[in-house]
């Protein structure tokens, strides 16, 4: 196992309005969006390494590599968690991302606007649906607030990855499997209310995304990439 130097600095920008919410209200707004020490929206590193992981899982499935999971108890063995634990081998999303057992290696920062110049937040007022009766909630009418589309959000992901023997050609597979992660989030989206077209991202060209490895780019090809990925998410089972 050989450790490497992992410097990421990468740009999303938005294609539709987005929500990265606090929790709660504010402003007399019901969902209000998150906002950094100079009032603007921004994505919390947390955020972009939760995507990036839920990612990473998919790309390991698709590649065939062992995913297991955190919380899987061994009843012959009480207290003992595996295979993530203590006990076990980690997968490489625990690798790359952490776990209960396992601290990330990796630092996601926040990804803040590049031009502080932003009009002003979209509104949007909704009303809660009832599943069981497929009307509208008595007394459940809010107000959600987004960020305008055509932001620029900057950040970096840096670190250190111990990589192992699993290779592809001459490189460690490590670092592909985190490039291919963050280029399938800005695919997928990010934040709330995506199923109302909300959180799109721009996907760009691969330049959106660089990475150098022990200080060498590191440039997986970028039309062969998106291809991939696009493959890749058309096999992948709907659920």
């Amino acid at each position: 196992m050989s450790r490497r130097r992992i410097d990421v600095i990468y740009a999303l920008e938005t294609a539709g309005p987005l929500h990265i919410g606090t929790g709660h209200g504010a402003r007399g707004l019901s969902r209000a969006i998150l906002r950094d020490g100079r009032g603007l929206p921004f994505i919390p590193g947390s955020t972009i390494k939760g995507r990036a992981r839920y990612a990473a899982t998919r790309v390991c499935r698709w590649m065939g590599l062992d995913v297991v999971t955190d919380a899987v108890a061994d009843v012959s063995r009480a207290g003992v968690r595996t295979p993530n634990g203590p006990d076990g081998k980690p997968d490489l999303p625990a690798r790359l991302f952490g776990s209960a057992w396992r601290r990330c290696t990796l630092r996601f920062s926040n990804a803040l606007l590049r031009d502080a110049d932003v009009s002003e937040s979209e509104v949007r007022t909704s009303v809660a649906r009832s599943r069981l009766l497929g009307t509208a909630s008595h007394q459940r009418l809010f107000q959600s607030e987004f960020a305008p589309p055509g932001l620029v959000f900057a950040g970096s992901v840096a670190g250190y990855l111990d990589c192992d023997l699993e290779v592809l050609g001459d490189s460690p597979v490590e670092p592909l499997v985190l490039w291919l992660a963050l280029r399938l989030m800005v695919t997928d989206g990010i934040g709330g209310n995506k199923s109302a077209g909300c959180g799109t991202l721009t996907p760009g060209s691969s330049q959106s995304i660089r990475m150098t490895v022990d200080g060498q780019p590191f440039e997986p090809s970028g039309d062969d990439s998106v291809a991939t990925l696009q493959l890749l998410r058309d096999l992948e089972p709907s659920t």
